[in-house]
């Protein structure tokens, strides 16, 4: 399994990793997990070293977030270099997108609205309506899910995970596995 995305991408393979240790399903699929952070390739000016070549091309699943100006790790199809076409991935290979967790909240109240509409909306259009929900409930607290723009707070991580998992892998998150995921600090530790 595959992570690719922002720094975030580390987060959520964090996470799974996690919830595969505490849930008998998970743990018993074994899943390899690893994650690429797209920014560190190009701060790296790495265009595409061969090991990350053998990762994307023997990922059984790919979970990606919404990305448009990385050359070759793009994961939008409207982007003439991406992912999809510089990568020779698995046709059995499972690809999941999940909305990109970034909230530009600290403009005037008016911009403030825009972009939480904006993320509500980009969570509504990966399917994420669960998502999208809570983000909406909390909208009065955003500054509050979020550390920095597009650091979220570990409150909105596992809300995402929780969406994720219980609707791609079937696997219902308990109040144990939520607890889990609860005490996983990365950005608000």
């Amino acid at each position: 399994m595959l992570f690719v995305g922002g720094c975030r991408s580390f987060v959520y393979s964090i996470f799974f990793e996690e919830l595969c240790k505490h849930n008998s399903y998970l743990k018993n699929a074994q899943y390899g997990i690893g994650a690429v952070a797209v920014h560190i390739l190009q701060v790296c000016n790495l265009h595409k070293p061969q090991e990350l070549t053998h990762v994307v091309e023997n990922a059984d699943i790919i979970i990606c977030e919404q990305i448009r100006h990385y050359d070759v790790l793009n994961t939008s199809t409207e982007c003439e270099q991406n992912m999809f076409n510089n990568f020779n991935i698995k046709p059995t290979c499972q690809i999941f997108h999940v909305p990109n967790l970034e909230c530009n909240y600290e403009n005037t109240p008016e911009s403030k609205l825009q972009n939480v509409t904006r993320l509500i909306n980009h969570c509504n259009k990966y399917n994420f309506k669960n998502l999208a929900n809570y983000i909406d409930a909390n909208a009065g607290s955003i500054d509050a899910m979020f550390i920095t723009n597009n650091h979220p707070s570990t409150a909105l991580f596992c809300q995402l995970m929780k969406e994720l998992v219980e609707t791609h892998f079937n696997v219902v998150i308990t109040h144990e596995l939520m607890s889990v995921m609860q005490r996983i600090r990365i950005f608000d530790a």
